[in-house]
């Protein structure tokens, strides 16, 4: 007897609701996100499923292009490894309840041969702080902090610091990163030493209990779990304000015998003038290294370091800090130079540009060692309807005389100025000057990124020409399309800059990526 319709609408009913409820209860969190990566790195594609009682999750298919990728796990984790352009596509996931599926939304997966590529594929955050973050390579990873705006009304920022490993930002150890708790936590600067034979990173902050309150400065090490408090805070007071401090570790001595220093750049308002303040960890405390003269001008910079000095200068134990500042020498008016703490933070050789009281603006200082004697290379920015980025070195036996004796020695230009766009421009540069001489070998550690109001481009310097006694610029690569608010660049050598920015709240690290 055949059955009837009758029969067949009631099977029917009794069926496809148990498998659409079935279905139903298969809910997919958070869908796997695009990603832009360079060829040869790794990429992480993530899912979050939920399902309700009693049901479980059984397995997760991975798919490109709608078919199965061989060897995927089944897991809400997918790691593709040294990605290569055959591995572009739309990448989605099916999370199967029993023999029933849920289909992910499909995620872009763009592999990027010549040009910029987002390191770890996609961004960092979307509530960053409109702060410059800080990058830096330790223990074989790239880490990078910032502060991170919390989801309160209004925001409160808090210190992030994250770690770069299979291709995915994974947390380090947050709960152990604020000095207290509900603090503002601002003007982050990440480092890196050798310490007990391995290296661990250290992060320096400035903490608040407000946003005009005054400032405590933190110094915390990582040792492989969790950040270790380096001595007490530095506190402010009411005539004191802290503003971004810097950190310099001095490899195997850092925790021991004055291997560590910090400098803080503090506002007297009594005299009206800024100060640089140095201090310095003795094992046990922090002590203060002196005074430096007033000036006006950007954060501090501590270099350079007994890790990167080289042999003829390391002898001694205390460390020299250097700063480019505006000197005050008269009201109203500044001269540019180079401070240095072991001559009596007098100027290290001479001024780098005469008494004036038109402003410039301080770009940064890099230390380092070529044909293994010292280098410092100093850059600012002057000039109002033409302006230009201007720079000078001190290298050699010039930089270990100036200072033996305190004597004076000129600054000779650097390289060829640069002309800049004319307006407000925000720049970034890699502290850390040339690595190694001048032929390079394809390789130069030192770099400048500058932004305008519609791009961003990394510049080089490129060893003089024939017949000339100074560097040229070169770009590195095409502009980055992104006018960010704050930003921070890492020169692996000239061909592969890395560029940590924040724009609109996203925290992302762009990498160039040539064939």
């Amino acid at each position: 007897m055949k059955p009837s319709l009758l029969t067949f609408v009631v099977l029917t009913a009794s069926v496809l609701p148990a498998a659409a409820q079935l279905l139903a209860v298969v809910r997919i969190v958070e869908d796997p996100q695009p990603a832009r990566v360079g060829a040869g790195d790794d990429v992480m594609f993530r899912v979050r499923a939920e399902i309700a009682a009693p049901h479980a999750i059984t397995r997760y298919e991975w798919r490109r292009n709608g078919v199965a990728i061989a060897g995927a796990p089944s897991a809400p984790e997918l790691t593709l490894r040294g990605v290569a352009g055959g591995d572009a596509g739309t990448i989605s996931v099916m999370v199967y309840s029993t023999a029933i599926g849920r289909p992910s939304r499909g995620a872009r997966l763009d592999v990027v041969q010549n040009g910029w590529a987002l390191l770890s594929g996609r961004e960092l955050s979307t509530r960053a702080a409109t702060q410059a973050p800080s990058l830096v390579r330790c223990d074989g990873r790239w880490l990078v902090a910032w502060a991170e705006n919390s989801s309160a009304v209004p925001a409160v920022p808090q210190l992030r610091v994250s770690a770069l490993e299979a291709g995915a930002w994974q947390p380090m150890s947050t709960a152990t990163l604020p000095g207290a708790a509900g603090a503002w936590a601002t003007d982050p600067s990440l480092h890196c030493a050798s310490f007990q034979s391995r290296e661990q990173a250290a992060v320096v902050w400035t903490e608040a209990a407000g946003s005009v309150a005054p400032k405590t400065l933190h110094v915390k090490r990582f040792d492989g779990a969790t950040w270790q408090p380096v001595g007490a805070p530095l506190a402010s007071g009411p005539t004191v304000a802290i503003s971004r401090p810097t950190l310099r570790l001095a490899g195997e001595e850092s925790d021991n015998a004055g291997g560590t220093a910090i400098a803080t750049l503090s506002l007297r308002t009594y005299a009206n003038a800024a100060r640089l303040r140095h201090e310095r960890w003795d094992g046990a405390q922090w002590v203060l290294l002196g005074d430096a003269p007033a000036h006006t001008g950007t954060a501090p910079m501590v270099l350079p370091d007994t890790a990167s000095r080289p042999a003829a200068l390391m002898g001694r134990r205390a460390l020299a800090p250097l700063q480019l500042a505006n000197v005050v020498v008269a009201p109203g008016q500044s001269r540019l130079a180079v401070v240095s703490s072991q001559t009596g933070w007098a100027p290290l050789g001479d001024w780098l540009r005469p008494a004036s009281s038109s402003p410039v603006q301080l770009v940064g200082l890099g230390f380092g060692a070529e044909r293994s004697l010292p280098r410092a290379v100093a850059m600012w920015r002057e000039g109002g309807t033409t302006p230009s980025l201007v720079s000078s070195t001190l290298s050699g036996a010039d930089y270990q005389q100036a200072f033996e004796s305190g004597g004076l020695r000129s600054w000779p230009v650097y390289a060829d100025p640069l002309p800049l766009p004319v307006g407000s421009l925000l720049f970034a540069h890699d502290g850390d000057a040339h690595r190694t001489d001048c032929d390079f070998g394809g390789r130069s550690g030192f770099g400048v990124a500058v932004a305008d109001s519609t791009q961003t481009q990394v510049w080089f310097p490129n060893c003089p020409g024939a017949g000339s006694g100074t560097a040229r610029w070169f770009p590195v690569g095409d502009p980055l399309p992104l006018r960010p608010a704050a930003m921070t660049l890492k020169m692996q050598d000239r061909e592969r800059p890395l560029v940590a920015l924040v724009q609109n709240g996203r925290l992302e690290v762009w990498r160039w990526v040539l064939p």
